[in-house]
């Protein structure tokens, strides 16, 4: 394994933190409490870089192509599900979602290639190196643990 040296990531801007909120007595019918409370004490519009968002309702929804108003409103896709027989937990693909991701991702290498990134340090591995497996007997664990062994 050859080392070199790359110097630390420039950081990012941080993403200011919301606003502090009691969550004494909440029980998401408390009165006055909205929608946009809920999106701020958990954070949605940060879970997925614009994806993700609460609707008027405030049902979670997703926004494959990060515009507004074109969503898919997770409960009715989930309500959908078990009105044809199945259940949670499910693995739902959005196609536009990935290929957005994928622009966004090729956006930030053409952006860092216009910035003439020099590369000072890097760590090269040979094929497979490095994925040492370490090989446990985890039943002797076990049964060490419930003072059997």
């Amino acid at each position: 394994m050859t080392q070199h040296a790359i110097p630390p990531a420039t950081p990012t801007p941080s993403v200011p933190p919301a606003p502090v909120r009691s969550r004494t007595g909440v029980t998401g019918l408390e009165p006055g409490w909205t929608v946009e409370d809920s999106v701020d004490l958990f954070n949605i519009r940060l879970w997925g870089k614009g994806f993700f968002d609460a609707n008027a309702k405030g049902n979670v929804v997703v926004r494959p192509s990060k515009t507004p108003g074109l969503e898919i409103d997770l409960l009715e896709v989930v309500e959908g599900l078990r009105e044809r027989g199945l259940s949670t937990p499910v693995l739902v693909h959005f196609s536009d979602l990935l290929e957005r991701r994928l622009l966004d991702m090729h956006e930030a290498f053409a952006t860092a290639i216009k910035e003439n990134v020099k590369i000072r340090r890097f760590v090269r591995f040979e094929l497979g190196e490095g994925l040492e497996k370490k090989s446990n007997d985890f039943a002797a664990e076990v049964a060490a643990a419930a003072g059997q062994g």
